[in-house]
């Protein structure tokens, strides 16, 4: 999730909070712009994804930073 001022290390507490485990937090290159991964293993159904995507959104939206997408590692368990 790039993020583009300070309320990257908001939104790092808040996803924290939330059960992620951060795995990056920092700044990326000269343009000012910010990085931030955070894991987080949850069983995939349509309805996680939706939410996932929803949530990642408005928590965007309300730190106005910009949610990107998001990457998934699938385990064959």
């Amino acid at each position: 999730m790039p993020v583009y001022g300070l309320n990257n290390y908001a939104m790092a507490s808040r996803l924290k909070h939330n059960g992620y485990r951060i795995e990056c937090c920092e700044h990326c290159d000269d343009s000012g712009d910010y990085l931030c991964i955070a894991e987080k293993h949850l069983i995939t159904t349509d309805a996680a994804v939706d939410k996932l995507c929803a949530d990642m959104q408005l928590l965007a939206e309300h730190l106005g930073v910009i949610f990107d997408g998001w990457e998934t590692r699938i385990d064959p368990g």
